[in-house]
């Protein structure tokens, strides 16, 4: 039978009961001590049904309306104890806000009695349930955190109903004897309840007493004394009674490791964007310290009555932390469920290696670790497209209308990603390279699970959906991107599957606040926009076809959320409309004719299949041919040719999924699963490199020269040049038949593998070159030189540069790379030339160097955002060196748009958090 009512179930009354307490039973003194918003006269009602003999005093403690007949008022606990004579043997502690059986008492005294205890706590049931046990007394840890031992909800059968030591007992319902409540000088009315009981207990124990739990006292307690608010001040208590109890020897060692575990557990709930344990933390901490005083007063009173030594106490409380336990399981469930949202991992059921998509998993991950050996044991390659991430301040002072650095250098915006790498890089301490590896390394993993709980919240459940993750970073588009270097194309193609499924709500979510939904749509929103820009209208055209296919759970309203990530591309767009819409900008990368096939083949089983796996299968090979014909049409530029790839292999990674869901002999699964098995086999062959994809090659090593031989003023730039576009690293300017860019000859970047515009300068330098391929310069050096180009690099076949450079004077050729050709330029000019003053050198995304009355000529094409004092000298920029530094800011409107991302991003992360907050 359920109980409806807030309070407990009506009492037994006294004639149905078989225990009675003999005439020359203890006598006891009952202190009812008042809590908020309990009801009063039901209260005192419950205590005047109790089956014992002689009759109980009453006491009231605090301020009631109206007082019982016979009944004493005391205005403080403290004072009620203390006013307690000889002739009362128990004091029974009770709060206004719990509801003892008939029997409570009596069975309360008899068990203190028979096992010679000075301290006995009630069995507590959750008041108007079905016999939902609250607190049986309870285990702690040496921080006083308790532990019950009790899962949530749990009913009462009985099945504790065993008298028992234990560390403390709660006061809202405890007996204890007289003579030893006033030698402790009662409970410490500072702190709440569930921390006071800790405190009493501890300090009863210390004095001689036994605490002890007493389940067969029942009593149904409202909890009104607790609640929410008072969260911080339990904590806040628990330190307290640590301070009071231990021995400063204790002491020494136990404060440190308290403070240790909550800055741990402070620092793992801001990964699961919880704010409010720290700030307990804090607050307990902040209490306590304003507290000393009266607590050192507590510990000089107690001094007098402690006959034991903190080894009793340690009898009785579990070992270790129970903090950190519930944080390292927290963090293994976590770890465990993203493979099966079921979560059967988590609670370790019998059903860990029989749910349906944990073998796909564990088959997919290893798959992932084996293409990604090379990556783990010798790093990410330095070529073509993937390159180091600069230092984290300079990337993010670059993202946010800095200077960009990429060829001549530019006004324009650099490429959304390099704010992304900019912020890892700062969470990694600075460490870019191991930032660098570790989010490779993540972003694999991230495809992976990605997949697997998007087609998982689509309906699937088979081992299909997270082998699909695999065809997401090696499929028909991403593989050929891979193939040229594109890290951030990979990257793209990771974070895709969270995007289209953060626009779906599962069942079990429908109920979770919306605000957390929306702030994780604009948070994975900023993070795709940042990777690939275009990408982010994925999510709406899913959603969108997932309706007209009559398809349940997704939200057109969270899609179109996600489209504020945008906000993180806006300067780029702004600054770069070619990326979008230049064709001949455009990698060229080209698709075998047998993936278009491949795909129809791996659908046509699925047309056979139940609804949803043929809903999601001709989904996904209508988006497959839809990238794969998108990439064919010309006047795209490169942001649509990547994006369109990437779609692709999204399309053939959703059809792999739906076909490798049942693994079943019938014919219809067999062939869906020959059909999916054929697309997984040819995109993971991909991956046997061990560099998920990669090119092999370090650019950075080979050209290492360019600093070791720099001149006095340090490395200038680097031309690079071939008639093969694949040799020159990221974006390439076209010359008179060749392919041709200049590099830092620090080390090429991540932020310089996208160029921007041309601008002057790099008009200049294309003219330059034009001239010099023409045979008609024999001085190719003094032509390069105001391009602060100290180094030509030819790859691949010789070619019309090669022939002319044979016969030119001032280039010196020398033999640093066998696979290149290299000339040395001795007449460049310094990047940041003061003139007569010494060089300037680098510094952050500026320069620096002495306090001059002239000028420094700059070898960078010229804006109004360099100061101090900015002007023209030809296509280059020039400032004072009246400061002795030059640096650069971009205009208004760019640094607004910055703005307007940062504030995108905090929009989201505040709705995520509070989102949680309120569930």
């Amino acid at each position: 039978m359920a109980y409806c009512m807030t309070d407990a179930p009506a009492p037994l009354t006294a004639e149905t009961q078989s225990v009675e307490a003999p005439n020359d039973a203890p006598r006891v003194k009952v202190l009812l001590t008042l809590v908020e918003g309990s009801d009063f006269d039901a209260a005192v009602a419950t205590v005047s049904r109790q089956v014992y003999d002689p009759v109980p005093d009453l006491v009231i403690v605090g301020k009631a309306e109206s007082v019982p007949d016979g009944a004493e008022v005391a205005v403080t606990l403290e004072e009620a104890i203390a006013a307690a004579d000889q002739s009362t043997d128990y004091l029974w502690i009770l709060h206004s806000d719990a509801r003892p059986r008939p029997d409570a008492l009596s069975a309360l005294v008899e068990e203190v009695e028979r096992a010679d205890a000075a301290l006995g706590g009630s069995k507590l049931l959750v008041a108007g349930s079905h016999d939902v046990l609250e607190s049986i007394g309870s285990a702690t840890d040496v921080f006083g955190e308790p532990y019950t031992g009790l899962d949530e909800d749990e009913i009462d059968l009985q099945q504790y109903d065993v008298v028992r030591e234990v560390s403390f007992v709660s006061s809202a319902s405890m007996l204890v004897r007289r003579d030893l409540a006033q030698g402790l000088g009662g409970l410490d009315e500072k702190v709440p309840p569930v921390a006071a009981g800790l405190d009493f207990s501890q300090r009863a124990r210390l004095a001689g007493g036994r605490v002890i739990s007493v389940p067969s006292s029942e009593v149904y307690h409202q909890g009104r004394c607790g609640g929410k608010s008072r969260k911080w001040r339990e904590q806040a208590g628990r330190l307290r009674a640590m301070v009071t109890a231990y021995s400063p020897l204790t002491l020494l060692w136990v404060l440190p490791y308290d403070f240790l575990v909550a800055l741990v557990d402070s620092l793992v709930s801001l990964l699961f964007l919880r704010w409010r344990p720290g700030a307990r933390h804090l607050m307990s901490w902040g209490w306590n310290t304003l507290n000393i005083p009266s607590t050192f007063g507590r510990r000089r009173r107690f001094k007098k009555v402690r006959v034991l030594g903190d080894e009793e106490l340690f009898r009785f409380q579990a070992r270790g932390s129970v903090r950190l336990r519930v944080i390292g399981s927290e963090l293994s469930n976590r770890m465990l469920s993203i493979f099966d949202e079921d979560q059967a991992l988590a609670k370790r059921s019998r059903r860990i290696w029989g749910s349906p998509g944990i073998w796909g998993a564990v088959l997919a991950v290893f798959i992932l670790g084996f293409s990604m050996r090379s990556i783990i044991f010798s790093g990410l390659p330095n070529v073509a497209g993937s390159f180091p991430f600069e230092a984290g301040s300079v990337a993010l002072e670059r993202w946010f209308a800095g200077w960009n650095e990429s060829g001549l250098g530019s006004p324009d915006a650099v490429h959304p990603s390099v704010g992304l790498t900019g912020l890892a890089s700062i969470l990694w301490f600075g460490a870019e390279g191991a930032a660098r590896t570790v989010l490779t390394l993540a972003f694999g993993l991230l495809a992976v699970v990605g997949m697997g709980r998007f087609a998982g919240r689509l309906g699937l459940r088979g081992p299909g959906r997270y082998l699909a993750g695999l065809v997401v970073i090696a499929g028909p588009g991403t593989a050929v991107l891979a193939g040229s270097g594109s890290w951030t194309s990979l990257a793209a193609a990771s974070v895709l599957p969270w995007a289209v499924r953060a626009a779906f709500v599962h069942e079990s979510e429908k109920d979770r606040s919306h605000l957390s939904r929306f702030g994780w749509v604009i948070l994975i929103g900023l993070t795709l926009a940042s990777l690939s820009p275009v990408l982010i209208l994925v999510p709406v055209v899913v959603v969108l076809a997932w309706k007209v296919w009559g398809g349940q759970g997704s939200r057109l309203v969270l899609a179109l959320s996600g489209l504020l990530g945008t906000a993180v591309a806006l300067q780029f767009f702004y600054s770069d409309v070619g990326w979008l819409l230049e064709a001949d900008r455009r990698i060229g990368l080209s698709v075998d004719d047998l993936w278009p096939v491949l795909l129809v083949v791996g659908f046509l089983p699925l047309v056979l299949l139940e609804g949803t796996a043929r809903r999601i299968g001709s989904l996904g090979v209508l988006l497959g041919l839809a990238g794969l014909l998108l990439v064919r049409i010309p006047g795209m530029g490169p942001g649509i040719e990547e994006a369109s790839l990437i779609l692709a292999s999204f399309g053939a990674a959703m059809v792999v999924a739906a076909g490798l869901d049942r693994l079943t002999g019938r014919p219809k699964h067999l062939m869906s699963i020959v059909a999916a098995g054929a697309i997984l086999f040819f995109s993971i062959g991909s991956l046997a490199d061990g560099r998920l994809g990669l090119p092999s090659g370090d650019l950075s090593e080979r050209l290492g020269f360019s600093v070791s031989l720099a001149h006095e003023h340090g490395p200038g730039r680097t031309l690079l040049a071939s008639t093969q576009r694949s040799d020159v690293p990221g974006e390439a300017r076209s010359g008179p038949g060749y392919w041709y860019r200049v590099v830092d000859g620090t080390g090429m970047t991540h932020d310089e593998v996208w160029l921007p515009s041309p601008r002057d300068g790099d008009e200049a330098l294309d003219e330059a070159l034009r001239l010099i391929s023409t045979g008609s310069e024999l001085r190719p050096g003094e032509v390069l030189a105001p391009f602060a180009i100290d180094w030509v690099v030819l790859f691949g076949p010789e070619f019309r540069l090669d022939e002319v450079l044979v016969a030119q004077f001032d280039l010196v050729p020398t033999p640093l790379d066998p696979d290149s050709r290299v000339f040395e330029n001795p007449q460049a000019v310094a990047l940041a030339d003061a003139g007569a003053d010494s060089a300037w050198q680098r510094s952050a995304s500026g320069f620096s160097g002495d306090l001059g009355s002239g000028r420094v000529a700059l070898a960078l094409n010229h804006s109004d955002g360099w100061s101090p004092q900015p002007g023209p000298v030809g296509w280059q920029a020039s400032v004072s060196a009246a400061e002795g530094v030059a640096s650069f800011r971009g205009d208004s409107y760019s640094v607004a748009m910055a703005w307007v991302a940062v504030a995108v991003a905090l929009l989201g992360l505040i709705l995520v958090i509070v989102g949680r907050a309120r569930r």
